[in-house]
């Protein structure tokens, strides 16, 4: 899904798992239990995760940080998202052109609690600097242990990265509206928001049209059917003439998946 919707405008993109003995690869192609799952062989990355669990969500992270700065470190940016997260890749490009990657910095929702500056959420997703990406693998592979490793991965990370003085920037837009989305649109949108989204958030939730910046990066639990429909939204969008001047804007997806 994520391959066959936002992935493919990325300037790179990897899938991080486990290889197992029900996957296989043939011609370029990955194949589980023998059924060709529709992915390349060379969008897989295993780095080495020893359980595919998600209590070493931790490791598998760390274990990508690493082997991310070794083989693709001549990137500006990295976005770590989850496979039910929907990420608007123009919007993430147009935030980032703004800012400088050689400064140790991440961006993502924030919570507030925990962590010294607070911690992104990560099923948001969040985007790790240049520098930032440096620091934090230099950090795990000259001491892997200094970093915690409870199994709260975003937590954890972002722990990690106050070990080598990388900080959270701010990310919400010029009327303070959020960028980054740690539920679906319907929660947002009607304002059903969980406990630990209230206890946790650095800013009090707002409902209605006010939750969410027209310059929305990513939208997460977001079910398989709602990320196409987005997805052709956003394509729709893109082949209106030039001369149109019509940007795609929050109520835009409120209509398409509320209707």
């Amino acid at each position: 899904m994520v391959y066959n919707t936002w992935a493919q405008k990325c300037d790179n993109f990897k899938f991080i798992l486990k290889f197992t003995p029900n996957l296989s690869v043939k011609n370029n192609k990955v194949y589980l239990n023998g059924i060709d799952i529709e992915l390349p062989a060379h969008t897989i990355l295993d780095p080495g995760i020893v359980n595919e669990t998600y209590r070493k969500l931790t490791d598998k992270t760390y274990l990508s940080l690493i082997y991310i700065d070794k083989h693709y470190s001549d990137y500006d940016w990295y976005l770590k998202a989850d496979d039910d997260t929907y990420v608007f890749i123009d919007n993430l490009r147009k935030f980032v052109s703004s800012k400088n990657s050689t400064e140790p910095t991440t961006f993502g929702f924030d919570f507030s609690r925990y962590v010294k500056n607070g911690y992104h959420s990560g099923g948001a997703g969040y985007i790790i600097s240049k520098e930032a990406l440096r620091r934090i693998a230099h950090q795990l592979r000259n001491n892997y242990s200094s970093c915690p490793n409870r199994g709260v991965e975003d937590v954890d990370v972002a722990s990690c990265f106050r070990t080598v003085q990388v900080y959270p920037g701010f990310s919400r837009d010029f009327l303070g509206r959020e960028r980054f989305h740690p539920l679906p649109i319907k929660n947002l949108y009607y304002g059903r928001f969980p406990k630990w989204f209230l206890k946790f958030s650095a800013q009090v939730p707002a409902k209605g049209l006010k939750c969410c910046s027209d310059e929305s990066i990513s939208f997460h639990y977001m079910r398989p059917v709602d990320q196409y429909r987005i997805h052709a939204l956003v394509q729709q969008f893109e082949n209106l003439p030039s001369n149109c001047n019509r940007k795609l804007r929050f109520i835009d997806i409120v209509h398409e998946i509320l209707g």
